[in-house]
């Protein structure tokens, strides 16, 4: 039977934790660009008149009737 020593287990897990730490960050990195740039789109300009055409097409009221 293969026997593994101790030191060398201790080496493997630092090893994988360096790994999964990277891992980790690359993943929250991704995930806040991701958000930042979906957070920027929702809040255009363009996204807001979209929203406000639909909402007056829904209630039947037509754009320009909103107070400016």
């Amino acid at each position: 039977m293969l026997r593994i020593e101790m030191a060398d287990l201790e080496e493997h897990a630092f090893k994988r934790d360096k790994r999964f730490l990277v891992r980790l960050i690359l993943g929250l990195a991704v995930a806040a660009i991701s958000g930042l740039w979906v957070t920027s789109h929702l809040t255009s300009d363009s996204t807001g008149s979209c929203a406000a055409r639909t909402f007056g097409n829904l209630t039947e009221t037509p754009v320009d009737a909103g107070v400016r």
